[in-house]
């Protein structure tokens, strides 16, 4: 089978023959027209069916319904990327957790509240006033007198008080019985020793600066026991004098006599029963006093 095929280039037509033709006029063909014949097998279109071709035509109109239907269709995904902005709205959505993070100001506020307990600690300077507003007691000193003590025996008394200890001590003049000192908190003691007369002016300064005098007198008497032959006699020993105290016969003597009784000299004696010698017992002031006894 033959199928001839020629196009009108002048009007733009294609002009499809699909009958078997043995002969074509080229007389009604327009000029300049060309003509093609193609040759179809027979298993393409059976001869019994010459109209099956018309079809065609539909069948390329329904080819170009697919084209823009497809294309048409391929728009939905672009509705669906506008669906995509919904997860856009999500987005905005985490804004929620930054309103949740200006919450967590509040433990600065909470932090703002710690400065209490340091207004508290600042109270505790009010006991630093309180104790730098306590007067100062007034520095006392006692007048003690003439003291009359006895040599080899512990003494102690009371020369000031008040103020602010501890106290220093200076002599101002004369001196102190050996054996005594002045302590720090206001008192003087110690064991005396030797014997005399002592006079001293003693000046106090406590820890404030204040200071205070006293005169202090003391008169301290040694005794001293001597045993002799006939008996035994006691006198007291005062510095540079010495003065009677009292006297014992012993076994075989009848009698005592203070023959002197000092200052200077001191002598007891001792007369016997019968016929023995007299006894006797001698204290005078020789680079002090010096006793011997016979």
């Amino acid at each position: 089978m033959v199928v001839l095929v020629w196009a009108l280039s002048t009007a733009g037509v294609v002009y499809v023959a699909n009958t078997a033709v043995e002969l074509v006029d080229l007389q009604v063909f327009p000029e300049g027209a060309s003509i093609r014949v193609l040759e179809r097998t027979a298993t393409s279109v059976p001869e019994a069916e010459p109209l099956v071709e018309v079809p065609a035509p539909t069948s390329t109109t329904t080819s170009t319904v697919p084209a823009p239907t497809s294309t048409t269709t391929s728009l939905v995904p672009a509705v669906s990327t506008t669906t995509s902005l919904v997860p856009a709205v999500s987005t905005t959505t985490s804004l929620v957790p930054a309103v949740s993070t200006t919450t967590s100001l509040v433990p600065a506020v909470s932090t703002t509240t710690s400065l209490v307990p340091a207004v508290s600690t600042t109270t505790t300077t009010v006991p630093v006033v309180s104790t730098t507003t306590v007067p100062v007691a007034q520095l006392l000193v006692v007048d003690s007198g003439t003291v009359e003590a006895r040599s080899g025996l512990s003494y102690r008394a009371r020369l000031a008080s008040g103020g602010l200890l501890p106290y220093e001590w200076s002599v101002v003049s004369g001196s102190l019985p050996a054996g005594l000192t002045l302590t720090a908190d206001g008192f003087i003691e110690g064991n005396l020793e030797g014997s005399g007369r002592f006079q001293a002016l003693v000046q106090i300064t406590d820890s404030a600066g204040r200071m205070g005098t006293v005169s202090t007198v003391f008169v301290v008497r040694e005794y001293r026991f001597i045993r002799a032959r006939g008996g035994s006699a006691t006198v007291v020993v005062t510095g540079d004098s010495v003065g009677f105290f009292s006297a014992l016969h012993g076994e075989g003597f009848k009698a005592t006599q203070v023959l002197r009784s000092g200052p200077i000299v001191v002598e007891v004696a001792f007369f016997p029963i019968s016929g023995d010698e007299t006894s006797w017992v001698r204290c005078e002031v020789v680079d002090g006093v010096v006793c011997s006894h016979g």
